[in-house]
């Protein structure tokens, strides 16, 4: 199985014994710091083509001026 998009899901096969995991505390803070990254170009895309007065991404009912905009860096990289 071609795992190359899923790079997470590859290095857990790659180290597990059985029902065991065993790795490097440096490659499990890069996978998780290249899923947040993952999740965050997610979040700005989203909140690129929202636009103010629309209904917040997250579904909380208030406009996403007021909830959520705030808090998105829409000039990450």
């Amino acid at each position: 199985m071609d795992y190359s998009e899923r790079p997470f899901q590859s290095t857990l096969e790659q180290h597990s014994l059985g029902d065991k995991i065993r790795i490097d505390r440096g490659l499990l803070k890069a996978l998780l710091d290249k899923q947040h990254m993952a999740f965050a170009v997610i979040l700005v895309d989203l909140a690129i083509r929202t636009k103010a007065n629309d209904p917040c991404i997250c579904s909380s009912g208030k406009r996403f001026k007021t909830c959520c905009a705030p808090l998105i860096d829409l000039n990450a990289p």
